[in-house]
């Protein structure tokens, strides 16, 4: 089953609007809402199922040696008074709790309610509003009064004072709110430590949820009455800082930790002639199992925010032996069941590069990487089979199977724990909860075993969708280390370079197309500019390519007539010999991954019909497709680059346009794919051109680029590597390039306020945009520009898509 690019925006990186940094604002809210739908469910085991599964432990919680009803005795009638007043008893309580765990696990609890957060990386605060978690909970043997950023929080407590807001029915606008609170927690969590998963409590009047959070979704335990029975807090605490991995919380990677301070100190000499700073925040020392070398994160490249994602994360690193080195750390959570492993693609490239004696262009080279979530061993427990069966098995980490022979000797960097209770759902619990869907209930009736993982790099929670596919929804932890460290498009200082970065990135995919690899996600975050290369741009991540020359071949031989190879682009420069070679080289990873995974032969051949990519960049043929299955080739990736170019010239330089600062928003601003599918061929098909401030050739770059999209789409002349590189090295080759233009700062649209436009009737600012007064963009609509048959295409959507 195919996983496409979703019909509703999901939380953005970014924000067109000032007024969207507003936690309140409803396009924010929005957002959130279809990011978390469907995701969180509710445990439909008992209380110490959940803990048993989401934190075993090897060590055994003290008794509590408070009274019961002395714990939380300022909380009678937490329904008669405000939600601030029950933070201080329940602070309180909490602190009894734990007063008899060690101190160095013993936790302290901050009343954080009216402290605003930014978000946990400086770098793109901007784009994200600030948060106020009601009670902070610190890690393990640390002790402040005040909280500062997310880095220093460990564990969140929401508390609402009526029982009716507990969100997990979701049948009301406030649940809803609610959730997208909790989530917001986690997200935060998450993304401050790069954790593995997280908790977040929900307090709701005397009753208490423990929500569990990872990359795929989140999962509700029961609720329990926390001030009757507070030893099930007590032991959720006393779990969750004695992890079976680690030596500070659970959730925490455990190939991550905090450097020593002489790695710190031995870092920032090596960095004197090598990197700007070192980020003591984002300061991680990182590695891969079997791999003996460790790196020294010193900064954040990179970033995806969303919740339930790939959660991208691009990091700066010195590799500290043997020599010191400059290299890149992404760390990715790819769908186990769906995505081909990127390694694969990198290891592929390396081959041939080898077998041709030659140096890659536009592309990093892979030194080290490994899907963490499959390099874990199987972990022995017992699941209840069939009757007259054994009950002893093992829980294979791959989301594809339930059962496998656990090998001899578990990895050298990896041992075999075993847990005090491992049980499924079935096991000890009573009848599913009857609100279940049928289809989950028949789930736990096969008595299917829960998922079982020492450190989490293998998501669980998706387990819990109510969905056949559910498989398919979990996730792998990937860790790869690139031997170049590229910086983004909006750090250009000069527009040249900018375009020279784009020449070459696609020149890169090329190279990687001619191997026999299509990318499918040219996106603004995977073209990157380089200093000290024989080219200035990179092409990265190819989390979403496929083996090209494989799959179209598996497509001509299920229906002949619904493809044709474009033969001079794919084998330019490649014997028939070095074709076999690469087929047979991709055909039998797949094949080796489809025998781990179970993975149906069939899926391969829908491979390339399958959506992918940013939907801000997709090709328009991409756009709204109501069922129709279109063949993803490189014209489509080559369109991507397109839109990637246009979105950046519009945040980072001085232009002219009659839509003023509106212009981004009403191109890319789209509410769903029907919108930017209208807004982009309206762009395409206007006379209105983007005249960037005095750079000539730059402007003339996107007339002539403006022209080949709108004719690939108009007339079916698709897109070429010669027809678009042509028009990067023409403009390339022209004189008058600025030579002091670097990026601006990206201007938002403050839409709360309105800014009179004076003298200037004619301007198209569409709706209540209005142009700021402090902002340069001259009201100057240009003349007609022969672009191609534009003129004679009858568009009539208008700029937001709507008829």
């Amino acid at each position: 089953m195919a996983y496409h690019t979703p019909h509703i925006k999901k939380t953005a990186d970014f924000l067109l609007d000032l007024a969207q940094r507003n936690e309140e604002h409803p396009a924010l809210r929005s957002a959130w809402s279809s990011e978390i739908k469907w995701k969180v469910n509710r445990f439909p085991g008992t209380l110490s199922e959940f803990l048993d599964l989401f934190l075993p432990s090897r060590t055994r919680c003290p008794d509590l040696t408070t009274d019961t009803g002395k714990i939380f005795t300022g909380l009678v009638k937490p329904e008669d008074f405000k939600e601030p007043a029950m933070y201080t008893p329940v602070i309180n309580g909490l602190r009894l709790l734990v007063k008899d765990f060690p101190s160095e696990k013993r936790l302290h609890f901050v009343d954080s309610h009216s402290t605003q957060l930014n978000f946990p990386y400086e770098r793109w605060a901007e784009n994200h509003g600030k948060t106020a978690p009601d009670i902070s909970v610190l890690h393990p043997g640390v002790h402040v009064e005040k909280v500062s950023r997310w880095q220093q929080i460990s564990l969140v407590f929401e508390a609402k004072n009526g029982a009716n807001y507990d969100p997990t029915c979701m049948t009301n606008e406030s649940h809803v709110d609610t959730m997208i609170q909790l989530s917001k927690n986690a997200r935060n969590l998450l993304l401050a430590h790069n954790a593995l998963s997280c908790f977040v409590v929900g307090i709701y009047a005397h009753n208490m949820r423990i929500f569990h959070f990872d990359r795929a979704g989140g999962v509700a335990s029961p609720p329990f009455n926390y001030v009757q029975e507070p030893a099930h807090l007590q032991e959720f605490l006393w779990r969750f800082v004695h992890p079976q991995v680690g030596d500070t919380v659970v959730g925490m990677d455990d190939t991550s930790t905090v450097p020593s301070t002489e790695d710190s100190r031995n870092a920032r000499a090596k960095l004197r002639k090598k990197s700007p700073a070192l980020d003591p925040s984002q300061s991680r020392l990182v590695s891969i199992p079997l791999e003996p070398i460790k790196y020294l994160t010193t900064r954040s490249l990179a970033l995806n925010s969303r919740l339930f994602s790939r959660a991208t994360l691009v990091r700066e690193a010195l590799s500290l032996e043997p020599e010191p080195r400059l290299v890149a750390v992404k760390d990715a959570w790819r769908q186990a069941d769906v995505r081909q492993q990127e390694t694969v693609f990198y290891e592929a490239m390396a081959k041939w590069f080898e077998e041709h004696d030659e140096q890659p262009f536009g592309l990093a080279t892979m030194l080290c990487g490994a899907d963490l979530g499959e390099s874990e061993p199987p972990l022995e427990v017992r699941v209840p089979g069939p009757s007259g069966s054994d009950p002893s098995a093992t829980l294979d980490n791959s989301a594809a199977s339930t059962s496998a022979t656990p090998p001899s000797t578990p990895p050298p960097s990896r041992q075999r724990i075993d847990t005090v209770s491992t049980r499924n759902v079935r096991a000890h619990s009573t009848e599913p909860d009857p609100e279940l869907s049928a289809a989950y209930a028949a789930r736990i009736d096969r008595s299917l075993p829960l998922p079982s993982f020492r450190s989490y790099h293998h998501t669980i929670s998706a387990f819990f969708r109510d969905c056949e596919d559910w498989r398919k929804l979990q996730r792998n932890h990937m860790r790869l280390i690139l031997n170049i460290v590229g910086r983004p498009l909006n750090g250009f200082n000069m527009t040249k370079v900018l375009i020279q970065a784009f020449c070459d990135a696609i020149k890169g995919h090329r190279q990687a197309y001619t191997i026999g690899i299509l990318h499918r996600d040219v996106s603004e975050g995977n073209i990157l500019i380089v200093d000290g290369q024989p080219f200035q741009g990179m092409l990265v991540d190819f989390d979403y390519a496929s083996f090209y020359l494989e799959a179209m071949a598996e497509l001509e031989r299920s229906n002949p007539s619904d493809t044709q190879i474009e033969r001079n682009d794919v084998r330019s420069g490649m014997s028939r010999r070095m074709q076999a070679k690469i087929a047979s080289f991709a055909a039998r990873k797949r094949r080796m991954q489809a025998a781990a995974q179970n993975v149906d032969g069939s899926q391969v051949s829908n491979e390339l019909k399958e959506r992918t990519g940013t939907l801000l960049f997709m090709a328009i043929a991409f756009l709204d497709l109501e069922g129709e299955k279109v063949v993803h080739r490189v014209q489509h990736d080559l369109e991507s680059f397109y839109w990637v170019l246009v979105w950046v010239v519009l945040r980072h330089t001085r232009y002219n346009h009659p839509d003023g600062p509106a212009t981004c928003d009403i191109l890319f601003g789209g509410e769903d794919e029907c919108a930017c599918k209208a807004a982009k061929i309206e762009w395409i098909n206007s006379s209105d051109c983007v005249d960037v401030k005095d750079n000539k050739p730059l402007t003339e770059l996107l007339i002539s680029l403006t022209r080949l999209v709108a004719n690939a789409y108009n007339k079916d002349e698709a897109l070429t590597y010669d027809s678009v590189l042509g028009c990067f090295e023409e403009a390339l080759l022209t004189s008058g390039w600025p030579t002091d233009d670097k990026a601006i700062p990206v201007q938002h649209i403050d839409t709360s306020r309105e800014v009179p436009v004076q003298n200037e009737p004619d301007v198209g600012v569409s709706g209540s945009l209005k142009r700021p007064a402090d902002t340069e963009y001259p009201a100057v609509r240009h003349s007609k520009r022969q672009r191609g048959d534009s003129e004679d295409s009858s568009v009539t959507l208008s700029r937001h898509g709507q008829n």
